[in-house]
């Protein structure tokens, strides 16, 4: 179950899935809103190659966002590793040492 402001921030690229049958459905396009009625929210959503549907307000209950709790520490840990092997070369060292003692 997803609410409405859930609805209104997603992005192209998203995925939901179907709670009825575990489907992934990606959002295919910019969500479209109403000014007149807050209350109204349609996303285009596409499963595969060929199934393409709209998503409205009155089925937020059926899907749920997909959670993606694996890649981002592993993504953090591998940023962190990064950072710390960013030594400079001994070449490049040996200089800027060499600098210094001028």
């Amino acid at each position: 179950m997803i609410t409405l402001e859930q609805a209104k921030n997603l992005k192209h690229g998203d995925v939901l899935i179907a709670v009825k049958d575990s489907k992934r459905w990606r959002v295919s396009g910019a969500v479209k809103t109403w000014k007149r009625d807050a209350s109204r929210v349609q996303v285009p959503l596409k499963h595969g190659l060929y199934r393409h549907d709209y998503l409205t307000e009155q089925y937020l209950n059926d899907v749920t966002l997909e959670t993606r709790t694996g890649w981002e520490p592993m993504k953090n840990m591998l940023d962190d590793r990064a950072s710390q092997d960013e030594r400079v070369p001994r070449s490049i060292q040996k200089h800027l040492d060499d600098q210094q003692n001028y």
